[in-house]
Parts: C-alpha cells; structure tokens; sequence
C-alpha cells in the first residue's frame, strides 16, 4: 500500500521532499500569490511509495 508523502521536483531536476505538509505549504504560496516560487520550485508532484521490487531499483539506477 502506498502512502501519501510527496516528492515535487523543480525545473533543474532537484526535488523537494516532504509529507502532506509541504503540498500545503505549495497551496499556501499560490493562494498569496507567490506563483514565482511555484513555477519555480514547485513545478511537478510525485507520490513516492518507496522501493517495492526490482522494476523500481531499476528505474532507480536508470536515472
């Protein structure tokens, strides 16, 4: 069963990891109108449920 952490990946191919909280915080910076840092930092959100068979390590190494 996955969980619900998030990984939201910039545009430079770093991420930013977190829970639940950090989707809030991304809500919180559009609803101020902070959009920049959003498009920015911000663009993508991914569900991460970890490493789960060999398929993941995989995909994993392939980068």
């Amino acid at each position: 069963m996955c969980t619900t952490p998030s990984i939201v990946s910039t545009s430079n191919s770093s991420f930013l990891v977190g829970q639940e909280d950090l989707l809030a915080q991304k809500t919180a910076l559009q609803v101020a109108g902070k959009t920049q840092i959003v498009a920015r930092l911000m663009v993508e959100e991914f569900a991460f449920c970890g490493i789960r068979n060999g398929e993941d390590v995989a995909t994993c190494l392939d980068g």
